[in-house]
């Protein structure tokens, strides 16, 4: 390209392109000389647009071929981590162990905040809690009453207690928020002589408290609350990648 000048013989005129570039890297940096009059109205109009913070064309980024690949890519990767997570959340209770180092009736006495031999009258369960209720016959340590509430997991596999008919137990039991709690590891097992006796041994025996105590469950989310809001977090997981996916293909 060449511009005729008046006062000056037929002069090249410098790149446009390699001026705009020049200018749009390194405002300080040296220049080229910019002769032509369009070239130059390029490069004051990409230094007002600096001034005023806003990308010069050669500033502007294209997106490339490849973005839509990593965007699709880092969409899944978030897909199958929030699955990962649903899934642990949702299976941890049946999946985890319960391990207990046993012990002699006298040792679970001797850690039990409530010992007492009643049996057994109901059982509820609401999400992961269950609520034992017992008709108790002997205390043998703490505050008993004679129709007692004990909670505990729901399930064996996370700890639970697993009584089975309403023959006497011998329960030991912990306090938890002024509740008796009692689990797997804790020693509650089928009442026994021997064990009975080994206990009164240690602690004695008494009658139960009148009336009743801890006989209803404390609040909590159902297993159909827990599953609704699962299906949230998936449908939600999947819109999301959706979006991203529409964006960057737009």
């Amino acid at each position: 390209m060449v511009e005729q000048r008046v006062d000056r013989p037929l002069e090249a005129c410098v790149d446009v392109v390699h001026a705009v570039q020049g200018a749009a890297r390194d405002a300080t940096a040296p220049r080229h000389p910019v002769r032509c009059r369009w070239a130059r109205r390029v490069v004051a109009r990409d230094a007002a647009q600096r001034e005023q913070g806003a990308d010069s064309p050669s500033q502007v980024r294209i997106p490339r071929p490849g973005d839509a690949g990593r965007v699709r890519r880092w969409t899944t990767g978030l897909l199958a981590g929030l699955l990962l997570v649903l899934a642990g959340w949702v299976l941890a209770p049946a999946a985890s162990a319960c391990g207990c180092t046993g012990g002699t009736p006298s040792e679970h006495a001797l850690r039990a905040d409530a010992v007492f031999s009643g049996r057994l009258v109901d059982r509820e369960v609401v999400g992961g809690t269950a609520l034992h209720v017992f008709a108790v016959d002997t205390v043998h340590a703490g505050a008993v009453s004679a129709r007692q509430g004990v909670l505990s997991p729901a399930s064996g596999a996370s700890c639970g207690l697993e009584l089975a008919g309403e023959e006497p137990f011998l329960v030991f039991a912990g306090r938890e928020d002024g509740r008796l709690a009692a689990d797997l590891c804790s020693g509650t097992t089928a009442w026994t002589p021997e064990a009975a006796a080994e206990v009164q041994m240690l602690t004695g025996a008494s009658a139960p408290e009148p009336g009743s105590a801890g006989t209803e469950l404390p609040g909590g989310p159902s297993d159909t609350a827990l599953e609704a809001v699962g299906a949230v977090l998936l449908v939600a997981a999947f819109a999301g990648g959706l979006l991203l996916r529409r964006r960057a293909a737009g």
